[in-house]
């Protein structure tokens, strides 16, 4: 997840050794915090020192990397992305002796809240950006598969689709989360003696909302879809993004993929993170994602960020690295 600074300071510093005379200029950011919500690094950013971002586009992480379908090399350019709510539920329960069990501990309750929530309670909903993916790669599959692609965004096929036909399960989390309001609990901490049933319990729950949901009614609509004894604090929020489709920067991305890697398919896509693109956002500035690496089709890219032994083949930076430098040159240059 680093490359894309490596990429930014390579870059940097080539234009730098070559006293390239810019028509644009180019500004690189390295910002902390964005793990967190991002409200020390680019928004703190935004909110101070607003000139840092100006600029007519910016690029950011995700983009640019090879998926392999079918025999085709599909690379995703990140013009949308969802945003979060993160939560912490305060659950109470009825405290007892370790010795004589019953059910309405808070350890119990915690528990029965988990599984609702892997149950993803919120509706399916296929957004345009999802839709327009989904388009695209049906469209280079061509019939009959890529009539079954286009039909993971119909609500009454989805399932079916991924269940009986993709199968692959690193690939249909993926589909699964682009359309839905998602939800996983991540820390649960209960109880202080091993003889004691806790009276008190947290959970810790990471939201990810689709385009077109509001964080505020999120949290009202998910008192709603998941009952319990609990009360809910809101540690951090933020809205989904979606830029502009038609941005010029797009045709040079899709243009310089083109040249890097013959015969390949660009494609707009969604991601079910958030980046720094937010604070870009805030201040008027589109941003795309854009970091690109050529993949093998034995190492999936998606599974890699936060992953067991997270890594990029070496190939596949210096590929992007020169990718995304030929981008910058055309844009700048």
């Amino acid at each position: 997840m680093k490359h894309m600074a490596a990429y930014g300071l390579a870059i940097l510093r080539q234009l730098a050794r070559e006293k390239s005379v810019l028509k644009r200029g180019v500004k690189l950011l390295l910002v902390a915090d964005e793990e967190a919500g991002c409200s020390l690094g680019s928004l703190h950013i935004a909110k101070h020192r607003p000139d840092w971002l100006a600029g007519k586009v910016a690029i950011t992480e995700v983009g640019g990397f090879t998926i392999h379908v079918d025999g085709h090399r599909i690379y995703p350019i990140q013009v949308a992305e969802k945003g979060f709510v993160w939560l912490r539920l305060h659950i109470k329960g009825q405290p007892g002796h370790g010795s004589m069990p019953h059910k309405e501990s808070a350890l119990n309750e915690l528990a029965r809240l988990v599984q609702v929530l892997a149950d993803q309670p919120f509706p399916f909903r296929c957004t345009q950006p999802v839709a327009d993916f989904l388009t695209s790669i049906g469209n280079i599959l061509g019939f009959p598969k890529g009539a079954f692609f286009k039909a993971i965004g119909n609500p009454a096929m989805s399932n079916f689709v991924l269940d009986k036909i993709i199968k692959i399960p690193d690939k249909t989390r993926v589909f699964r989360a682009l359309m839905k309001d998602s939800i996983s609990p991540t820390m649960a901490e209960a109880g202080t003696k091993v003889n004691v049933l806790p009276e008190n319990a947290t959970l810790t729950i990471d939201c990810r909302i689709l385009p077109g949901t509001d964080p505020k009614q999120f949290v009202s609509e998910f008192k709603q879809r998941v009952p319990g004894n609990y009360e809910i604090e809101v540690l951090g929020d933020g809205p989904a993004l979606v830029m502009d489709g038609n941005h010029p920067i797009i045709e040079s991305m899709e243009a310089v993929l083109r040249e890097a890697d013959p015969g390949c398919h660009p494609v707009p896509q969604m991601i079910t993170g958030f980046t720094d693109a937010r604070a870009f956002a805030e201040v008027g500035v589109p941003c795309y994602g854009f970091s690109p690496i050529w993949m093998p089709a034995d190492i999936p890219f998606a599974p890699m960020f936060h992953g067991h032994n997270e890594r990029i083949p070496v190939h596949g930076f210096r590929w992007g690295l020169a990718t995304l430098h030929e981008l910058v040159r055309r844009e700048c240059l």
